[in-house]
């Protein structure tokens, strides 16, 4: 019988066991807050599948203390390959509170596992696409500049409206626009002085933010729009 073992008591670990107990799967727990460490390998025995939820320093002792046990081990780090450990990794952010709960049969997971799905994750039905090793990096590299990267600029966003003195639901509702656009079009969701090559309107914007870090995140934005423009063009050619 199939028996997760969830190393960890952090969010990934906190949501994993939320979709393991939704989709009916048997699973314990291990965390070292809660648990003696004696008893790590006394819960590992009676499972057949170790996932490590922790962080990416704890993955490789933690493989090498449990390899022997002969258990499928499963991590979730987006830019490590251990031997001896299967990595599933969710293209998804996760807050410190649950979600509703049709969110969790929705999770989709990616791996470079050769094994079948029905022995890499047993009893979860959750989509899971498979990308090669050396592919690895360079989605997990997408991963943040997407995700941390977008998270970074709206904080700064949210803090810089607040300091101007507008109301928050000014800055919320233009949040919310950009984010329905790209996810109707994501072809057509870029706007502003980018897409009209308005120099003038960028040179402004770059000045106006003098000794602001983000000043060389936008220069490094209209370089790369600039540059992948190139690219397409030519590709088109």
């Amino acid at each position: 019988m199939t028996r997760y073992l969830v190393l960890g008591s952090g969010r990934w670990a906190t949501h994993l066991q939320r979709l393991l107990t939704l989709s009916r799967v048997d699973h314990l727990n291990w965390n070292r807050q809660q648990h003696a460490d004696a008893e790590l390998e006394v819960r590992a025995a009676d499972c057949t599948h170790l996932w490590l939820a922790v962080s990416d320093q704890a993955i490789a002792p933690l493989t090498e203390r449990l390899r022997s046990l002969d258990k499928t081990l499963l991590h979730s780090s987006g830019a490590l390959e251990i031997e001896g450990t299967h990595s599933v990794h969710p293209p998804m952010s996760f807050r410190p509170s649950l979600y509703d709960d049709d969110f969790y049969s929705r999770l989709a997971f990616v791996t470079t596992s050769t094994l079948p799905r029905e022995r890499l994750i047993p009893g979860l039905a959750n989509p899971l696409s498979v990308i090669p090793p050396e592919k690895k990096a360079f989605y997990h590299a997408m991963c943040v500049l997407a995700g941390n990267g977008s998270v970074l600029l709206w904080q700064k966003f949210f803090r810089e409206m607040q300091d101007l003195g507008l109301p928050p639901e000014t800055a919320r509702q233009y949040c919310e626009r950009v984010s329905e656009n790209l996810l109707t079009d994501p072809a057509t969701a870029l706007t502003g002085p980018l897409v009209r090559g308005d120099r003038m309107t960028l040179l402004k914007n770059l000045n106006s933010l003098d000794n602001d870090p983000y000043q060389d995140v936008l220069q490094a934005l209209i370089q790369a729009y600039h540059q992948e423009s190139q690219r397409q063009k030519r590709g088109s050619v």
